[in-house]
C-alpha cells in the first residue's frame, strides 16, 4: 500500500521548477494524478461511497424523525417532521435542531473515512466505513439523550422546540441553538475519535469508545461549568449593577418582566426562557470546547498530553480570552448584560465566532506530542515511540508541543487581527456616513452598534470578516519556523497579505455580487439577508486564503516570499473567479432572484442559502490547495466539486428535506429554517467530499515544505 501511494508523490525536481512549470506540471498531472488509479480522486469507490453517504443521510432523517416521535409520544398532536418543518408550521426551532443533526452525521462520516485510502484495500475501506457509520449513529443518539438530560436538564427541550411559543409558529429557538451546539460538539469529538489509523478494527473501535466517553464527559462538564459561572452570586451582583435603571423611578412595570431582566439567572435558564442570544452563546461555547477537546485525539494516543492540552486551553486560555473579548471587542456593554439581559443575539454570534476562531488557531499550533518519559528534552521534541497494546499507547508520557515562543506570538497576532477587523469595520461605516467622512469619524460608534440588540446584521458581517482574517493566520501558523524571529516576520508578512486580499472581497461583494446596492447601507438598516450572504462570501474567501497560506510560515528567504506571493495571488484570482461563476450558476438553477430577495424583500432565507452554498464551494476548493500547485490538477477537482454541490442540492430537496419544494420554502414562505437545513447538508457533504482527494504520497503527506524536504 505504501509503495503505491508513494508513486503519487511530487516529482523529485519540484523545488527546482519555475513558477510557470509548477502551475502546469502536465506530465505529473497526466501520468500520475490522473494516470495512476491509486492517486486520482476520480475512483468508482468514491462514487459508490458517496451514494452510500446519501443513503446514510436519508437513514439519519428517519432516525431523527423516529427519535422525536418517541420523545413526543402521548402529546396532543402527533409529530410529523414534514409538517413541522414546512407546509403549515415552518418551525424554525426544529429546523435548527434537524440541520445540526444532519451536519453532525456528515462529520461522523468524515471521521469514519479519515486515513483509510480507497483503491488499495477495498474490503477494509468499505467495512471500516459501514462499521464506524453504524457505531457513530448509535453514539450520536446516546449523546443526544445525555445532552437532553444533563446539559439541558432544566427544560423539556423536545417539547420546547416542537410546541409554538407565544402564539407563533416557532418553538423555543434559544433551546434549539443550545441543542444544536451540543449535537455538533459531540460530532466533532466523535469524528476525531473514529479517525486515524489503528492496528486492527477491534483496537480502533475500543479506542473510539474510550475517546468518545472521555471527550463527551469533558464536554458536559465544561457546559455545566459555563452555566455555573454565569450564575455565581458575584456575577449576579455585577450584572445587577450594570442593568440600566429606568429614567423615571416611579414608573410602573410588569413584575414578570422585571424578574426576567433583574432576577438570578444563568445561560441555561435564559435559553430555556427563549433567549436566543443565551442559546447561541452556549451552543458556540460547546463547539469551541469540542474543537479543543478533539485536537489531542487527532494528534496521538497519550492521555497525559490530552489532559495537559485541554486543561491549559479551557482553564487558562479560555477565561483570558473571555476577558479580552468582553472588555476590548464588546466595549459597549458587558457580555453578561448584553447577551443574557438584553438578548443581543448578534453579540452572541460575534463572540462565539471569535472563540471558535481561537480554537482553530490553537489546533493549528498543536501539531505533535513531545516524549518526556525517558529523560528526553522537551524542547528537542522527540516523537513518542508507539508500540505494544492500546493501554500502553494511552499511557505514554508526552507533553503537547505548544509551549514555545511561536505559539505565544501566534496568539498575540490573533488578538491584533481581531482589533484590526474591528477597525476596518469602523472605517467602513464612518466613511459611508451620510454627513460625510469627517462627521462619520466623529459621530459613528461601532461599539454602540454591536451592543445594540436592534442591529444584528453588522455583528454577523463583522463575525464572518474576523474569522476570514483569522483563517489566514491559521494557515500561516500551521507550519511554524523554528526561529521565533523569522516566524514573527512570516506571521506579519503573510497575515497582512491575506488581509489585503480579503479587503478586495469588499469590492467583490459591493461591485459584483450585489452591484445594485450598497452593502454597508443595508447592514446599517439591519438587513439580515445581506449580512448572511456577505458573511458567506467572507468565509469562503477566508477558507481559500487558509488553504493558500498553509505552509508559508516556514518560509526563510526572499525567493520563498516572491514565489509565495505570486502563487497565492494567482490562486486567489482563480478561486474568486470560480466563486463568481458558481454564484451566477446558482442563480440560474434556482427559481427565485436572490438579488431581489436579499434587497427588496430582505429575505433571510435567500441570504442564508446563498451564503452557505458559497461556504460549501470554498470548503471543496480550499482542500486541494496545500497539496497541488498545478492548475491542471486543481481546476478539474474544483469544477467537479461545484457540479457535485448543485446535484446535492437537488437530492436534499427530494430525499432529505421533507415537505414542500426548497425554492418555494425560500421564496414564498421565507423559511430560513429550510435554507439552514440545505446549507448544513451542503457544507457537511463538502467536508466529506474533501476526503475523496488523496494527498500526494498518501496520509503521511506533510503540508510544511521544510518537513517535505527533510
Amino acid at each position: 500500500m505504501a509503495s503505491e501511494m508513494l508513486n503519487c508523490s511530487y516529482p523529485a525536481d519540484y523545488n527546482e521548477m519555475s513558477l510557470g512549470e509548477q502551475l502546469v506540471m502536465s506530465d505529473y498531472a497526466g501520468s500520475v494524478i490522473f494516470g495512476i488509479y491509486a492517486c486520482t480522486p476520480f475512483k468508482w469507490q468514491y462514487l459508490v461511497n458517496l451514494l452510500c453517504v446519501i443513503v446514510w443521510l436519508v437513514i439519519g432523517r428517519w432516525l431523527y424523525d423516529g427519535y422525536m416521535r418517541i420523545r413526543r409520544r402521548g402529546a396532543a398532536e402527533k409529530f410529523i417532521l414534514s409538517e413541522v418543518l414546512t407546509r403549515n408550521h415552518d418551525n424554525k426551532a426544529v429546523a435548527i435542531d434537524f440541520a445540526s443533526f444532519l451536519f453532525a452525521l456528515c462529520w461522523i462520516t468524515r471521521g469514519s473515512l479519515t486515513d483509510v485510502p480507497a483503491a488499495v484495500d477495498d474490503s477494509r475501506y468499505f467495512s471500516n466505513f459501514f462499521v464506524y457509520q453504524a457505531l457513530g449513529y448509535v453514539l450520536i443518539v446516546i449523546a443526544r439523550f445525555l445532552n437532553d438530560k444533563v446539559i439541558l436538564r432544566t427544560v423539556d427541550n423536545v417539547k420546547a422546540m416542537v410546541e409554538p411559543q407565544g402564539g407563533a409558529k416557532d418553538g423555543n429557538i434559544g433551546v434549539a441553538c443550545a441543542q444544536a451546539g451540543a449535537t455538533i460538539a459531540t460530532a466533532i469529538i466523535l469524528g476525531a475519535s473514529a479517525g486515524g489509523v489503528a492496528v486492527n478494527l477491534g483496537e480502533g473501535i475500543v479506542a473510539t469508545l474510550i475517546y468518545y466517553g472521555i471527550g463527551q464527559t469533558l464536554l458536559m462538564l465544561y457546559a455545566l461549568l459555563a452555566d455555573c459561572a454565569t450564575s455565581l452570586p458575584m456575577v449576579q451582583s455585577f450584572q445587577a449593577r450594570l442593568v440600566k435603571k429606568p429614567e423615571d423611578p416611579g414608573a410602573s412595570s410588569d413584575s414578570d418582566s422585571d424578574a426576567v431582566e433583574t432576577g438570578p439567572t444563568s445561560l441555561l435558564k435564559q435559553a430555556a426562557a427563549g433567549n436566543v442570544a443565551a442559546g447561541l452563546h452556549l451552543g458556540f461555547d460547546m463547539v469551541y470546547a469540542a474543537i479543543l477537546i478533539a485536537q489531542p485525539i487527532l494528534i496521538g494516543y497519550s492521555l497525559l498530553a490530552w489532559v495537559i492540552y485541554v486543561g491549559v486551553t479551557l482553564l487558562v486560555i479560555a477565561p483570558l480570552l473571555h476577558v479580552y473579548l468582553d472588555h476590548i471587542v464588546m466595549r459597549g456593554a458587558a457580555y453578561s448584560v448584553n447577551i443574557m439581559r438584553q438578548k443581543n443575539w448578534g453579540a452572541a454570534v460575534l463572540l462565539g465566532s471569535l472563540k471558535i476562531l481561537t480554537a482553530l488557531l490553537l489546533g493549528a499550533l498543536y501539531g505533535q506530542n513531545c516524549a518526556v518519559g525517558n529523560g528526553e528534552d522537551y524542547f528537542e521534541c522527540f516523537s513518542p515511540k508507539l508500540g505494544g497494546s492500546l493501554w500502553e499507547k494511552l499511557a505514554i508520557i508526552a507533553v503537547p508541543d505548544i509551549f514555545n515562543w511561536q505559539a505565544l506570538l501566534d496568539l498575540l497576532v490573533l488578538l491584533i487581527v481581531i482589533l484590526f477587523a474591528k477597525a476596518v469595520y469602523f472605517l467602513r461605516f464612518a466613511f459611508a456616513h451620510r454627513g460625510g467622512v469627517s462627521k462619520g469619524l466623529r459621530e459613528f460608534s461601532l461599539d454602540d452598534k454591536l451592543a445594540s440588540p436592534d442591529n444584528n446584521a453588522i455583528a454577523i458581517s463583522l463575525a464572518a470578516y474576523s474569522i476570514a482574517q483569522g483563517l489566514a493566520l491559521v494557515g500561516v501558523a500551521y507550519c511554524p519556523n523554528n526561529n521565533a524571529g523569522i516566524h514573527a516576520g512570516n506571521l506579519v508578512c503573510w497575515t497582512t497579505f491575506g488581509c489585503i486580499l480579503l479587503l478586495f472581497a469588499f469590492v467583490i461583494n459591493d461591485c459584483v455580487l450585489l452591484r445594485k446596492i450598497s452593502n454597508t447601507d443595508q447592514l446599517a438598516k439591519n438587513n439580515i439577508a445581506v449580512a448572511l450572504f456577505e458573511a458567506g462570501s467572507f468565509l469562503s474567501c477566508g477558507l481559500i486564503l487558509r488553504g493558500n497560506l498553509t505552509g508559508t510560515g516556514s518560509d526563510t528567504d526572499a525567493s520563498d516570499f516572491a514565489h509565495g506571493f505570486a502563487m497565492i495571488a494567482i490562486y486567489w484570482l482563480v478561486t474568486q473567479l470560480m466563486l463568481l461563476i458558481f454564484c451566477y450558476a446558482y442563480r440560474l438553477v434556482t427559481s427565485f432572484d436572490d438579488h431581489t430577495e436579499l434587497t427588496a424583500n430582505m429575505n433571510a432565507a435567500a441570504g442564508l442559502s446563498g451564503g452557505c452554498t458559497l461556504v460549501a464551494l470554498a470548503v471543496i476548493m480550499s482542500y486541494p490547495l496545500p497539496f497541488f500547485s498545478s492548475l491542471l490538477i486543481f481546476l478539474p477537482i474544483a469544477a467537479c466539486g461545484s457540479i457535485f454541490l448543485l446535484i446535492i442540492r437537488f437530492i436534499v430537496d427530494k430525499a432529505v428535506l421533507p415537505g414542500d419544494r426548497l425554492d418555494t420554502e425560500i421564496k414564498e414562505d421565507k423559511n430560513w429554517g429550510a435554507a439552514l437545513i440545505e446549507g448544513a447538508v451542503l457544507v457537511g457533504i463538502a467536508f466529506v467530499g474533501n476526503l475523496y482527494v488523496p494527498p500526494p504520497g498518501g496520509v503521511d503527506f506533510e503540508y510544511c515544505p521544510a518537513q517535505q524536504n527533510d
